[in-house]
């Protein structure tokens, strides 16, 4: 049944192409080099898009498009360039359109305006181009990437996630790696274009899927912008102010942001929660009261970057501070106790979590490029809880904790890659996280110390071909070395990680892709703590350092079908999970169906 669904599919869209020319052409700057990457959008009718393409590493492209009596609009863009239009015309068959010669960025050309839904997909990923009235309507880039309306990318613009179903998504700049922070400030207008790496992307082989947004640059001149959300029926909200300015090869940004929130619920949860034991199972029902809520938190970040045609150098400092005090007031009782309980339990905490990080990333001869990262962060974390069970107004079981956390993080990486046979790309990326964390626990004075130590170092080596620009394949594999010490006891544990990814373009407009991946290592140091963290008066938290193991395998099919009537995306998966005995697995199919 799927196979005549996706065989009517490609009949359909046949039929849709049934008479094409196809424009092919070579970017180059004024000293005939080639561009690579520049993107090239095609036009009929002078603003209604038709399809597009991205230069490759020699500045040819090629692009396929219906047979229009009134011409075609070429459209290219690339960062550090000037804007180039250029009219054409042709009938059936192939159109040369020879060397076409960009110009370093001056003074810019005047916008273009388009329509309808914009999609171009390679072997490599799926690039969208947004239309002025998506951006028109964006304030931030979480906004502008949900209008966009991907399918099997899940956007959340309050929460700031986004995701697929393998997991949380990578998000970019300009192919840098952004923060949330970055993404929420930057400008819907300067927005060219969004590539999505929806299987793999070579330079973040770790990733399970990539976002990037490649935005205009600008070689002066400057921006400031505020923005607030206040909650009009409770005390939540959250006000920010960025400021850039733009210097012809440099960039300089600080953003400074506060959230608060300060109300009292008016509902609140209830909940039944087991409590299995080796010799009975204790029901506790919990039903929570109005309960006071405070927290704030500021957020700043001044960030350096600087590049030209080769090379670019980002660096960020970041400083996050966050206050809380929260009331979880709650009635309770238990299943092998008749008494009714009034839980006042109270926490506090205050976080001071500082960071920095340096990134080189250049161009090399003979199509090679290298890129060296080094961050750090610094977290000091305090958190105080006062716990009290009161039985007719008198306290049956109180208690106070204090814990304090400091902890620090140091990971440099390096990332080699290299185009091989013009089309063939060879990659290594070499990683190395080391963390160092201390934590003191005291409960009515009774003082404990927990010391862990990791360090975990990770090679990922691999290679994509392409034949004949129809099939792309990936093979990955993962080494990782794993050392552990808690001052007790220190384990060395050694994880592979092996990987497939195919694409086969069945021609322009349909595509299929499959993923096939084991994932394994180490939970987290959470996991191998020894401390015990009373909860109340039947539950202890407490690390289990006999869970150490987690292996993850995944495998996905994909379909896309894009014509100029609506697009299609059908996709399906599994997921299997081991840990320790514990075996875990899920199953998901999506169909996304979006006209223009």
């Amino acid at each position: 049944m799927k196979a005549l669904f996706i065989i009517v599919l490609c009949l359909l869209n046949t039929l849709l192409e049934a008479q094409n020319i196809c424009l092919k052409g070579r970017l180059v700057d004024e000293h005939k080099n080639a561009v690579s990457s520049a993107t090239v959008r095609c036009f009929i009718h002078d603003s209604v898009f038709v399809k597009g393409d991205i230069s490759d590493s020699s500045g040819n492209f090629s692009i396929t498009a219906p047979v229009s009596p009134f011409g075609y609009k070429l459209v290219i863009n690339y960062i550090g360039y000037k804007e180039h239009v250029l009219h054409t015309k042709g009938d059936l068959g192939e159109l040369q359109l020879g060397d076409i010669v960009l110009i370093e960025e001056s003074n810019k050309l005047d916008e273009v305006v388009v329509t309808g839904r914009q999609i171009t997909r390679t072997t490599d990923k799926v690039l969208y181009f947004p239309s002025k009235e998506q951006l028109r309507h964006a304030s931030d880039g979480y906004k502008a990437l949900a209008l966009m309306m991907i399918p099997t990318l899940d956007v959340d613009p309050f929460t700031k996630k986004v995701s697929t179903i393998q997991g949380e998504t990578l998000l970019l700049i300009n192919g840098r790696e952004a923060s949330s922070d970055e993404i929420r400030n930057l400008n819907p207008k300067d927005i060219l274009r969004i590539d999505f790496y929806d299987q793999h992307h070579p330079e973040y082989p770790n990733a399970n899927s990539v976002v990037d947004y490649i935005l205009e640059h600008h070689d002066r001149g400057g921006m400031v912008a505020m923005n607030g959300q206040q909650h009009l029926n409770k005390g939540n909200g959250s006000y920010g102010a960025t400021g850039q300015i733009f210097n012809k090869k440099s960039e300089f940004i600080v953003s400074v942001s506060d959230s608060y929130n300060n109300y009292t619920p008016k509902r609140g949860y209830e909940t039944s929660t087991y409590l299995k034991s080796t010799k009975e199972t204790i029901v506790n029902e919990a039903s929570s009261l109005l309960s006071p809520q405070n927290s704030n938190s500021i957020n700043s970040y001044f960030n350096y970057l600087y590049h030209d045609k080769h090379n670019q150098l980002y660096t960020t400092l970041v400083l996050n501070q966050e206050k809380s005090d929260e009331d979880d007031l709650s009635m309770q009782t238990y299943s092998n106790d008749p008494v009714r309980y009034k839980v006042d339990d109270n926490s506090s905490s205050h976080n001071f979590n500082p960071a920095l990080r340096i990134e080189y990333t250049g161009s090399l001869k003979h199509e090679q490029y290298i890129r060296f990262r080094l961050s750090g962060n610094y977290n000091q974390n305090k958190y105080d809880r006062q716990y009290e069970a009161l039985q007719n107004d008198k306290i049956t079981l109180a208690y106070n904790t204090h814990a304090k956390e400091n902890n620090y993080r140091v990971i440099p990486q390096l990332m080699y890659r290299k185009t091989v046979r013009k089309s063939d790309v060879l990659f290594v990326l070499l990683n190395y996280d080391h963390t160092y964390a201390h934590t003191q626990y005291e409960i009515d004075g009774q003082l404990s110390d927990d010391y862990q130590t990791k360090g975990e170092g990770r090679l990922t080596l691999g290679y994509a071909f392409r034949l004949k620009n129809k099939l792309k394949m990936t093979v990955q594999w993962a080494d990782q070395l794993t050392y552990i010490d808690n001052k007790k006891e220190s384990s060395l544990q050694h994880f592979f990680s092996p990987g497939l990814f195919m694409t086969y373009m069945i021609n322009e407009n349909n595509s299929i892709r499959f993923t096939t991946a084991l994932e394994s290592g180490d939970l987290g140091l959470q996991y191998r703590s020894l401390t015990e963290q009373r909860i109340d008066k039947y539950q202890i938290r407490r690390g289990n350092p006999e869970v150490k193991v987690l292996k993850f395998y995944l495998t996905g099919l994909t379909y896309s079908l894009n014509t100029p009537v609506f697009n299609l995306t059908y996709h399906t998966s599994f997921e299997m999970s081991l840990m320790n005995e514990y075996l875990m697995m899920k199953a998901g199919i999506c169909l996304y169906m979006i006209m223009p």
